[in-house]
């Protein structure tokens, strides 16, 4: 994970050089790191993101551990972010000249794990949480999703609405039980 981690950030740092190192203006970049992304999808299945949401529903310690958890080591906590503004900010960045040479998370919010199963926990009774995958108590810090609409872009989802379109996809698509 780590050599992954080191060579994406190795390459963004050189993609945003181009910017500034007599790219001409051929080529304005932008680096849109996005949180884990869930929501509704148009796939036949339940994506990878949305399974590492929903895995304290679900129970998927793979999803849990290897996803959740390892974000909120990582990060401190667990940034999210609606797919549908995902593809708005990136038309915004696109549209945006403040944007060119930016760097920006995309994130509506960075709920801690234990905020994301207590929220799964409190308002969807049918999925029960198992004790193990609550996550820890004052665990989690906030991310700084700023920048992006410091420059005047609007998240019309928040934390929670994610996890809630998470959840839905995944009823739908038969992955949790819908009532």
């Amino acid at each position: 994970m780590k050599e992954y981690t080191r060579g994406k950030t190795i390459a963004e740092k050189e993609v945003l050089r181009y910017n500034d190192a007599g790219g001409g203006g051929k080529l304005e970049v932008v680096s849109l790191a996005t949180g884990l992304v869930g929501g509704e999808t148009i796939l036949s299945h339940v994506p990878m993101s949305v399974e590492v949401i929903i895995s304290p529903a679900t129970g998927n310690v793979f999803g849990y551990n290897h996803g959740l958890m390892l974000i909120q080591e990582i990060l401190g906590s667990v940034p999210l972010v609606h797919v549908e503004d995902v593809c708005e900010a990136l038309v915004f960045c696109m549209e945006e000249k403040k944007a060119s040479g930016g760097r920006f998370l995309c994130a509506a919010g960075s709920p801690s794990v234990r905020e994301i199963a207590t929220y799964v926990q409190d308002h969807y009774p049918e999925c029960h949480v198992h004790d193990t995958l609550m996550g820890e108590v004052g665990k989690g810090i906030k991310l700084d999703n700023s920048k992006l609409m410091k420059m005047g872009f609007r998240y019309n989802y928040d934390a929670k609405a994610v996890i809630e379109d998470s959840l839905e996809c995944a009823k739908r698509l038969g992955a949790l039980p819908d009532h």
